[in-house]
């Protein structure tokens, strides 16, 4: 049935996902919005915003959220989605407001898909506000496991995918990216080489949520298995 009402939803598959779990974390009205914005076109004018005055990029950093860019995103179109003036707003933060318009597009079209007879919601959850946004990340790591990447324990900021053992860096334009510590782990949308390797929208995870979100996937580890000899007898990923 999962299967099904994902072919349902007009989406990458990964989205379609996180949009369907987040039926049973009770962050539907959330997850529609993270959707509706990583599919629609960049909201940032990153370009622009290096150009700008201290004002604008001041201005920038106050909708930033700790955690990391998918929480970002959520609290910049729920700030703007408030403004009168969406279109001075959106050059005030250097933020693309066609972007945001179609955004809000697809979000509604989304929830018009969510309710229908193929999928079958029936009511859409919120998880509230900005302290409530631990619900949001740990759907993203039940839906995105797949693309969860723990810090290489080199002391560097080099990350490694738990599918694959591909090596990259959060990318220079992520929230993420001027933090210090590195979070330990991240769920990304997008690894990209161009011609470097870098994750693109990252959020900081706990790790211990993947081992209990996924259990069939990720498990602690003993001591004997953290033994750099070790090899795991079958698919698991050891935290």
């Amino acid at each position: 049935k999962l299967g099904e009402k994902m072919a349902a939803l007009p989406l990458n598959p990964l989205y379609a996902n996180i949009l369907l779990q987040s039926v049973e974390m009770e962050c539907t009205a959330e997850a529609a919005t993270i959707v509706a914005l990583l599919s629609s076109d960049p909201i940032f004018y990153e370009s622009r915003l290096n150009k700008e005055s201290a004002a604008r990029v001041e201005a920038r950093k106050k909708l930033t959220v700790h955690e990391g860019d998918h929480l970002t995103m959520l609290a910049i179109y729920r700030e703007w989605d408030k403004q009168k003036d969406g279109v001075g707003w959106c050059r005030q933060h250097a933020l693309n407001h066609a972007s945001l318009v179609k955004a809000k597009e697809i979000r509604k079209q989304l929830l018009e898909v969510l309710r229908s007879k193929s999928v079958g919601v029936t009511h859409i959850s919120s998880c509230g506000g900005q302290e409530n946004w631990a619900v949001v990340r740990r759907c993203l790591v039940k839906a995105a496991w797949t693309n969860a990447a723990k810090l290489e324990q080199d002391g560097g900021v080099t990350y490694s995918t738990v599918l694959g053992r591909e090596q990259a860096k959060i990318h220079p334009q992520s929230t993420l990216f001027s933090r210090k510590p590195q979070p330990s782990c991240v769920i990304f949308t997008e690894l990209r080489a161009s011609p470097k390797r870098y994750l693109l929208g990252a959020t900081e995870v706990d790790p211990q949520w993947l081992i209990e979100l996924v259990p069939d996937f990720f498990r602690q580890a003993t001591p004997a298995e953290k033994a750099p000899k070790a090899a795991p007898k079958r698919k698991t990923v050891y935290m």
